[in-house]
């Protein structure tokens, strides 16, 4: 848990040990003061999922197992389930999806159970078609109902399809809405309300380029079926993918979305030494206008501890300044012999998208809160900006790039003494660069920017002490 300024307040470790498996599943799940902490387990050896019922202390305040509803067949196959998503309702009661294995079939069934506020089942909704379905995006409703968005894989060589189901209070379905927006052969990973309009986003499939390619996508819907826009984004490359894993509202009535940004540099990009580079990922954030879909910004950002590295944007959340924060981890590929190495990270950006504030000179906003005022920012007449200074645990480093070419662009880090500390390659402009301060003394260190071996910018920072 972190306090709004990024401090660690507490933590705690979840466990059950009569369980063989503990693995902790993400949930879209603080409501009040109550969240849930889903994890996959073993019950009598048979598959079972545990949730963690907690208050805002982190204290568990009781636990319930969830075992798929076939787990009494004597196919053995009955008792697997696969986590898809959770999500808690104003009433603090929980929606759940999991993919269930039935006797009859061989393929999954997309199973959403409604679970009440001490834990009791309340209800079992079951999709199946002739084909492997999920269920991976969950929107409360007032009524006690959800919306549900449903993924179809064909057993018959069609092509997959999307559908947003509604059910009441009952878990009884009332509509579906097929193909939303368009939206087949494609995954909805996200779906939120606004009124009576539906907006989803997710990744779209093209079979036409040798190998996985995908492209980002977010769509406008109304449950009667209209649809209001649709944005793609990024252009299909093989074994390029990109994905918006999250949608959210902003508290000034817009949506930002917020995924994993795939793409391979040049070969001119790749540092010396690091000659199996193979790609470069960013969490990509995109700032769209509720009713017409046109963007209104754009962010990427990247670790700098590996060149080859892969950068996951798992959750996003807007927050009441008008910003959002955004959470994930970064994998450094290299080291695969015992498996990837993960760090987390936690990242808060301002109403403009910026981690260093002043990055979008053109962004002018205007609070949600009653004492927010219109913010008007510098133009940004350098090629880039350095924040916070003094800096404690990261230096961020904000680069427009301009028309600047990057194969003949680097930074550099020097300490007052003339050494050169560290040196990074930029992969692409408007991009924030975040370097970890653990490896540097405190002290004051100088940024500089060179192009075509000319420096073109430099920035004296601090380091504070830890």
């Amino acid at each position: 848990k972190y306090s709004k300024n990024g401090e660690l307040v507490l933590r705690k470790n979840f466990y059950t040990p009569e369980c063989f498996v503990n693995i902790a599943q993400e949930a879209d799940s603080y409501v009040q003061d109550y969240f849930v902490q889903p994890e996959q387990s073993r019950l009598n050896n048979k598959y079972a999922h545990q949730l963690f019922w907690c208050n805002q202390d982190l204290d568990t305040l009781f636990t319930t197992f969830i075992q798929s509803p076939f787990i009494d067949s004597t196919w053995s196959g009955s008792a697997s389930m696969n986590y898809q998503y959770a999500v808690l309702s104003s009433d603090t009661s929980l929606f759940y999806s999991i993919g269930v294995w039935q006797p009859e079939t061989t393929l999954n069934d997309a199973c959403i159970k409604k679970i009440s506020h001490t834990g009791g089942e309340l209800w079992n909704f079951i999709h199946s078609e002739l084909g492997d379905d999920s269920c991976y995006a969950l929107l409360p409703m007032d009524d006690g109902g959800v919306i549900a968005a449903v993924f179809e894989v064909s057993t018959n060589n069609e092509p997959p399809k999307n559908k947003l189901i509604r059910l009441d209070g009952n878990g009884n379905p009332t509509w579906t809405l097929n193909s939303p927006g368009g939206f087949d052969s494609k995954f909805i990973n996200s779906i939120i309300g606004n009124g009576p309009d539906v907006v989803i986003s997710g990744r779209h499939v093209t079979t036409d380029i040798t190998g996985y390619s995908t492209i980002a996508i977010v769509v406008s819907v109304d449950t009667l079926g209209n649809t209001h826009w649709v944005r793609t984004f990024g252009e299909y490359e093989e074994l390029i993918f990109k994905d918006f894993t999250n949608v959210v509202k902003t508290c000034d009535e817009n949506y930002v979305a917020g995924g994993t940004w795939l793409s391979t540099p040049g070969i001119d990009d790749i540092p010396k030494g690091e000659v199996d580079l193979d790609f470069d990922e960013f969490a990509y954030l995109i700032k769209l206008d509720r009713v017409s879909g046109d963007i209104l910004w754009e962010r990427k950002y990247r670790f700098l501890e590996i060149y080859e590295d892969q950068h996951i944007l798992i959750d996003l959340k807007a927050t009441l300044d008008g910003g959002v924060i955004f959470c994930g981890e970064a994998r450094d590929m290299n080291q695969i012999e015992d498996g990837p190495i993960q760090q987390g990270w936690l990242v808060k950006l301002d109403e403009c998208g910026c981690l260093v504030p002043g990055c979008d000179s053109l962004c002018n906003y205007v609070g949600c809160a009653s004492n927010d005022t219109t913010v008007f920012f510098p133009p940004v007449a350098n090629q880039f900006i350095v924040g916070p200074n003094p800096a404690a645990q990261f230096i961020n480093i904000y680069f427009a790039g301009g028309d600047l070419d990057l194969a003949q662009t680097h930074f550099d880090l020097y300490d007052l003494q003339g050494r050169l500390v560290y040196s990074f390659v930029p992969d692409a402009p408007d991009t924030t660069y975040m370097l970890s301060t653990e490896q540097f003394a405190s002290g004051t260190y100088v940024v500089l920017l060179h192009h075509n071996g000319e420096k073109v910018q430099e920035q004296k920072i601090l380091i504070a002490g830890r």
